[in-house]
């Protein structure tokens, strides 16, 4: 989805980028690489910018790229930037590279305008000669058809003619072999030309614009401002509304003729260089540099400030600045209600019912207004008829046609049929002032007060407590959505009813845990909540089921997005929502709107790993990056480019086989990892769009460590060895000592016994000897007829 077509072009949200802030100067050509990367042809050179950054490339920085400005810029089918210098001479860009496309192209016949035919492929105008040229053509180019003068303009309509606007003499259709000139311009200088449907053709001359309708050339459905001066640049954004740049003004014209003019150039000079991007948004080049038009989520209205807000049934906005006065608007002016001294009064709150809007005021008690054929009429109610004492700061109109209306002084009074009853601290209420009051589908009325939270059923009211799960302080605001949930704004932050207790939501963002200001419930889900300096979007059904990681389910507003600020008016219900479904808020410096069936969703974040060093030298990448692991650190650099809101991507990486899971999500674009052992990783990388969806597709760079030659397997395994086979020898040669040793000791200890035995036995052989010779001599004693006498 593009720009909103039914915002005034000043409601646009516009940024620019001149002087100091653009390296560029002069602006001539625009146009966006499938990577996301914006480029701008430019008086200095060629000019990439990622959303935050520019990079200059000129003949210093890129000696391949020849000096000079950029007049042309173009991508073809396959990705590739093809560039026009002012030398006449084509070049071209892929892969980080830059190449002269058509060497063969000299001064006198070089290309002087080109632009993209229906097949992707790049359609440009030499001197005499229509040339097509593809990524991989770097010849010549194929030829289809031959022109006399110079070209300042190429287009090719759907029927496949091939339209060329010249300097000098006027408009020429070439198709096949034939060329014919168009007549009936209001002037043969043919600044730009856009095709449309079929063969319509729009034409911007020197004076005015002209539309070829298939068979002539017309000013008829041309917007008058159009018809009589200069056209600069046409484009045409996604929603077919023809864009129209002109000396002074651009001027935006929708599919049914209707114009929206947009006066002056923001300071950048005519444009004469207009390209809408992926994500919708509108770039404008000019003498004094670049300028965005994004459609900003809100369209504010100033002057504003710091009062009430309500949308009737007719779709009318009610103010009142915090000045005095009320004020209303249908969206195209503003009027202002002075009956019964509503000028001169503060308006606290309003509501409306079936047919009267109530109006609750500082000084004046409570005013009814009607109106009839135009004129509004007042009747004021006052403590003398009953109402409530003090400032009627809360209002609220129920569907029985009941008005609630809550004072300053703690007491609420209701208006029922004509019928005035108020309600004071004798009938259960604290006394304390009252904030807001709402209803819940089951008839009960609840009132939030200075302290705390009444309701009110059955003819009495009750005061809820803590026990009832009511954190003490102040209730601002009350809502109850489709599904008849009440949700509670407190100073403690945001609670829901469950029926029996106020629950809190302990588990949800650090955003909802803050002071609540403002909710309303939209038709797809979603409350919108202003807290204390915040503006934020939530899923309803996510804080039901209590989920304990809410960070996706919230989306932030701020400045960017449109509003003028994100501090919300402390009064009763500063968030609204009309019967169209548009969020209103009022806010400090303004009151802010919202069409959440409008807000686009942007595309993904291009996730690029834009280069890795390691050590501060650089790596490549473009296949599986090598380094030694003996170097220390490795680095990578990277980029999320969202031209939108750049500064709120985030980003989440792992290195597989090292971390565990995902990083925390992180603003910065450079992740160091140190000291990584010697193997094969995978960095993966992710990125969230403007909006905080991680909606895209991870990059992942596969990278290795290589081993030095003792890391690596085969001297670790050659290592083990050695060392297995040192063991195994010291092991065999201590074993062989050992056994040496033993065999030493049993030798000496075998020496000993023998010597032991050897002494043992020649004794007990004496002894023996001894005896035998001693028994020899007894029995040689003995007498022979003896017995003992041996034999």
């Amino acid at each position: 989805m593009g720009l909103d077509p039914n915002r005034a072009l000043h409601q646009y949200s516009a940024s620019r980028w001149q002087g100091i802030s653009f390296p560029g100067g002069a602006v001539h050509a625009i146009a966006q690489t499938n990577d996301g990367y914006l480029w701008i042809g430019s008086q200095a050179g060629l000019v990439q910018f990622d959303g935050t950054r520019f990079r200059l490339f000129d003949h210093a920085n890129t000696p391949s790229l020849p000096s000079g400005p950029v007049l042309g810029l173009v991508v073809d089918a396959e990705g590739v930037l093809w560039l026009r210098m002012e030398s006449a001479h084509l070049f071209r860009y892929s892969r980080g590279f830059f190449e002269q496309a058509h060497p063969r192209l000299t001064d006198d016949r070089g290309v002087t305008i080109m632009t993209r035919d229906h097949a992707g492929r790049v359609l440009a105008a030499a001197l005499n000669v229509i040339l097509r040229f593809t990524a991989g053509n770097t010849g010549r180019g194929a030829s289809s058809g031959r022109v006399g003068g110079l070209a300042i303009s190429i287009a090719e309509t759907e029927d496949g003619v091939v339209w060329l606007g010249m300097r000098d003499n006027g408009l020429f259709r070439v198709h096949r072999d034939s060329r014919l000139q168009v007549s009936g311009l209001p002037d043969q200088k043919i600044n730009a030309l856009l095709a449309g449907t079929g063969s319509e053709l729009w034409i911007g001359t020197d004076s005015g614009l002209v539309r070829w309708n298939g068979s002539a050339a017309t000013q008829h459905g041309v917007p008058d401002q159009l018809a009589h001066g200069p056209i600069l640049a046409l484009a045409r954004d996604r929603d077919s509304n023809l864009w129209v740049s002109t000396r002074s003004d651009i001027v935006r014209v929708d599919t049914h003729g209707i114009s929206s003019t947009l006066a002056g150039h923001f300071g950048v000079g005519a444009i004469h260089a207009m390209f809408e991007d992926r994500e919708g948004n509108l770039w404008l080049g000019g003498p004094g540099g670049l300028v965005q038009l994004r459609d900003s989520p809100f369209v504010t209205y100033e002057g504003l400030n710091g009062g009430a807000l309500h949308v009737d049934d007719d779709g009318r906005a009610w103010f009142a600045p915090s000045g005095g006065g009320l004020l209303w608007t249908d969206g195209r002016a503003r009027h202002a209600i002075s009956v019964a001294g509503l000028d001169t009064d503060v308006i606290y709150s309003i509501c409306s019912g079936s047919e009267h809007l109530w109006v609750g005021r500082r000084l004046g008690g409570l005013t009814r207004l009607r109106e009839v054929e135009g004129q509004f009429t007042a009747k004021t109610y006052s403590t003398e008829d009953g109402i409530a004492r003090g400032g009627i700061y809360a209002l609220h109109c129920s569907g029985d046609g009941s008005v609630w209306a809550g004072s300053l002084a703690g007491s609420i009074t209701r208006i029922h049929q004509g019928r005035i009853s108020t309600f004071t601290s004798s009938d259960g209420l604290s006394g304390e002032a009252i904030t807001t009051i709402n209803e819940t589908p089951d008839g009960v009325i609840w009132a939030g007060t200075a302290g705390g939270l009444h309701s009110f059923d059955g003819g009495a009211w009750k005061s809820l407590t803590g026990a009832d799960g009511l954190p003490p302080g102040r209730v601002n605001s009350l809502v109850v959505d489709e599904k008849g949930v009440l949700w509670i704004g407190a100073a403690a932050g945001l609670l829901y009813w469950t029926g029996t207790r106020a629950e809190p939501l302990s588990q949800a963002a650090e955003l909802l845990r803050a002071e609540i200001l403002g909710i309303v419930s939209d038709r797809r889900g979603n409350l919108w909540v202003a807290s204390e300096g915040h503006i934020f979007r939530v899923a309803r059904d996510s804080l039901l089921t209590k989920r304990k990681a809410l960070t996706a389910a919230v989306r932030e507003f701020g400045t960017a997005d449109g509003l003028p600020s994100t501090r919300a008016v402390r009064r009763d219900h500063p968030v609204r929502i009309d019967p169209s479904g548009r969020i209103w808020f009022a806010l400090h410096g303004g009151v802010s709107v919202i069409d959440p069936t409008r807000a686009r969703v942007l595309p993904p974040a291009s996730v690029i790993v834009e280069s890795i060093t390691v050590d501060g030298q650089p790596l490549k990448h473009e296949t599986l990056a090598r380094y030694t692991a003996d170097r220390r650190r490795i680095v990578f650099n990277f980029n999320g480019l969202s031209l939108s809101f750049p500064d709120r991507v985030r980003y989440r990486y792992r290195l597989d086989d090292y971390d565990s899971d995902w990083s925390q999500p992180t603003q910065s674009r450079e992740v160091a990892y140190t000291n990584l052992p010697p193997g094969r990783y995978t960095f993966r990388l992710m990125a969230s769009n403007g909006e905080g969806l991680w909606n895209g597709s991870e990059v992942s760079v596969a990278f290795e460590a290589e081993p030095r030659f003792w890391q690596t397997w085969w001297f670790r395994v050659a290592g083990a060895i050695l060392a297995l086979t040192a063991m195994v020898t010291a092991y065999r040669y201590r074993l062989s000592r050992i056994r040496a040793a033993m065999n030493l000791r049993f030798e000496e200890r075998l020496a000993e016994r023998t010597r032991i035995a050897q002494e043992l036995h020649d004794t007990l052989l004496q002894g023996f000897v001894s005896a035998s010779m001693q028994l020899e001599v007894a029995a040689d004693l003995l007498p022979e007829n003896a017995a003992s006498r041996p034999l």
